[in-house]
């Protein structure tokens, strides 16, 4: 019978340490900021006029620029795909130039907006309201015309998207 207190006052001491705890709370917090991404399916696109200028548009070499559009943003806020440039087509041999508004485009899919350069302002390829993923694609042409001297002609385009 001597073991029997020893035994209890095991258990009396097990009861009172589980019951002995000390408590903290810890806040957590995700943010989530607004997000707009592009993909492009390509960083070129060109345009070849063989023999004499017909005054025709040529359509571009290569097939259709696919373009997505990855977009979080605020319920307020509209979302814009917009093409930049801040010059014209060049020739780098000889330095002559086509106007940048000589370059146009053919839009497809949900948003997405036709239109042509402007060295003065950026131009829109695309609008949306609400935030998503949006997928369409750009076909571009090169106005000609017979004043337009022999060479090859580059100029860099900027395509970027954003939420206001």
């Amino acid at each position: 019978m001597k073991n029997r207190p020893v035994a209890l006052v095991v258990l009396v001491f097990a009861v009172a340490f589980l019951g002995a705890q000390e408590f903290q709370e810890m806040r957590i917090n995700a943010t989530v900021e607004t997000r707009c991404k592009i993909e492009l399916s390509t960083n070129m696109v060109s345009f070849t006029r063989f023999g004499p200028s017909t005054g025709a548009p040529i359509p571009q070499n290569e097939p259709p620029v696919t373009v997505i559009v990855k977009t979080t943003t605020r319920p307020s806020e509209k979302i814009y795909a917009r093409i930049v440039t801040s010059g014209d087509l060049t020739e780098a041999k000889t330095g002559g130039t086509i106007p940048a508004e000589s370059i146009s485009w053919t839009a497809s899919g949900g948003g997405f907006v036709s239109g042509s350069l402007s060295k003065a302002n950026p131009r829109e390829i695309g609008r949306w309201n609400k935030s998503g993923t949006y997928q369409g694609t750009l076909t571009f042409n090169f106005r000609d015309d017979p004043s337009y001297s022999p060479g090859t002609y580059t100029l860099v385009v900027t395509v970027m998207v954003s939420g206001f």
